[in-house]
């Protein structure tokens, strides 16, 4: 099922290609008239112009992981009953403390990877 934007996305550009030796003002206009805004028409006909689709872009960024019920454990202890620590204070410290282990983790990888790398290139010198 299509929703309301993918219809209107649809729409603006087989409108567009429909009239391609038109200005792009022609197809804003005309969107325009139906209510929908210039600059969401224009961005629109920009993306296809760029990305051949009208289908929208994949998401960027890193996704958002849970706290583990330790961390949220640790988290409960530090903050109940305490004026030391705030709860998004201690939420950010528990989060950058498990940043730290995964990019520790990953550095680990990265280093077993150089390592079988390396007994492939060279199978004589380790054994």
């Amino acid at each position: 099922m299509t929703s309301k934007q993918e219809l209107l996305r649809e729409r603006i550009v087989t409108f567009f290609l429909k009239h391609k030796n038109e200005p792009k003002i022609f197809t804003v206009n005309h969107f325009k008239a139906e209510g929908v805004p210039r600059s969401t028409v224009f961005r629109i006909i920009s993306n296809y112009e760029h990305r051949l689709t009208t289908q929208r872009a994949p998401e960027s960024g890193t996704t958002l992981k849970a706290m583990t019920k330790q961390k949220v454990r640790e988290l409960y202890r530090q903050v109940n009953h305490s004026d030391k620590y705030t709860y998004s204070s201690a939420k950010i410290q528990c989060l950058s403390e498990n940043n730290k282990a995964m990019v520790r983790e990953k550095e680990y990888q990265k280093i077993q990877e150089k390592e079988i790398s390396e007994i492939y290139r060279n199978p004589e010198n380790y054994g």
